[in-house]
C-alpha cells in the first residue's frame, strides 16, 4: 500500500514541499516547508504551520545547539517557541556540551587557575623587600 498517493488518505496530515507555489490536492492536509519539520523536532512540539506555509517567509532558524542563557541573547522567536513549549508542558531541551569540548574547557580553566596562582606568588614575592629596596631571598 502506498502511503500518501491518494489525496483522501487520512493517515497523511502534512505535505512537505520546498516549492513556493503548490497545487493543493488535499484540503485535509497542511502544506509546510521543510524547516517546519526540523523546528518541530528540535523544540519537541508540533509547531503551528502558518509561519511555515509554502509561500511564507520562514522564521529565523534557531539552533538547538545554542544555549540562549549562556550566550546572553534570546531571539524573539525563541521566546515565542518557549511559550508554545510551556503551553504544551514540554521542557525546553538544553544540549549538553560535547565531552571533548568539556575537557578542553576544563583544561583551559585549569590553566587559567594555575596562571592566576603563579601571578599571586609573584606579587607576594615583590611585596617583600628590605630597607634598601632589594628583594629578600
Amino acid at each position: 500500500e502506498d502511503l500518501g498517493h491518494s489525496p483522501s488518505d487520512a493517515r497523511v496530515t502534512h505535505f512537505v514541499t520546498d516549492r513556493p507555489h503548490v497545487k493543493k490536492v488535499s484540503k485535509q492536509c497542511e502544506y509546510v516547508q521543510p524547516q517546519w519539520v526540523f523546528d518541530s523536532v528540535n523544540f519537541s512540539i508540533r509547531l503551528p504551520v502558518d509561519r511555515y506555509a509554502p509561500d511564507a517567509t520562514l522564521p529565523p532558524h534557531l539552533s538547538p545547539f545554542v544555549n540562549d542563557d549562556a550566550v546572553g541573547y534570546k531571539p524573539e522567536y525563541a521566546e515565542e517557541l518557549a511559550k508554545l513549549q510551556a503551553a504544551a508542558n514540554v521542557e525546553p531541551y538544553q544540549m549538553e556540551m560535547p565531552q571533548l569540548r568539556k575537557r578542553m574547557t576544563q583544561k583551559t580553566n585549569d590553566s587559567d587557575a594555575e596562571e592566576d596562582s603563579d601571578d599571586d606568588e609573584e606579587e607576594e614575592g615583590q611585596g617583600r623587600s628590605g630597607g634598601d629596596g632589594e628583594r629578600e631571598r
